[in-house]
């Protein structure tokens, strides 16, 4: 897989982030799947819909950390993407998806929890900072000021 694969892969993964209905996983994931059910029941004993949402959260958590673990990926880069998400969606998933590794045998989820890892051990500011991404308050106050009274040409709507 190409530089430019990886690109398109990572732009329909940041694209699935935006979507109504992975917000609406996300949301039951961390604010309600814990209440509601036991980990015990690992992953696939979850009632459909709760199951539903899980698959959606860490299965995209998982394509990012396949990614994350390829050798031709800066791995960074990703962490820098999903550093806090990952980690947050990982402590609500982990007592289900080990209970799930329990039930099946197997290494379920290996590269969500991967990423996870990575991003438990990173920098974040200082990745960022690695990047050299810009920041406004490191351009002075004259850039600050410039950015601040941008404005943008609208054409009046339609009546």
């Amino acid at each position: 897989m190409g530089p430019s694969n990886h690109t398109q892969v990572l732009l329909r993964l940041n694209g699935e982030y935006r979507t109504d209905e992975f917000q609406a996983s996300e949301e039951f994931v961390l604010d309600r799947l814990a209440e509601a059910h036991d980990p015990e029941l690992g992953i696939a004993r979850l009632p459909s819909e709760a199951r539903r949402h899980v698959r959606r959260v860490g299965h995209y958590y998982a394509d990012y950390g396949m990614l994350a673990a390829l050798p031709t990926i800066d791995s960074d880069r990703i962490v820098g993407v999903v550093h806090f998400r990952v980690r947050e969606a990982w402590a609500v998933l982990e007592p289900y998806t080990r209970a799930e590794r329990r039930i099946r045998g197997n290494s379920y989820w290996r590269y969500f929890e991967h990423l996870a890892c990575l991003a438990a051990v990173v920098d974040k500011e200082k990745l960022l900072s690695d990047q050299r991404l810009m920041c406004c308050e490191s351009l002075g106050a004259d850039a600050v000021a410039a950015i601040r009274s941008a404005s943008v040409v609208r054409e009046p709507a339609d009546p």
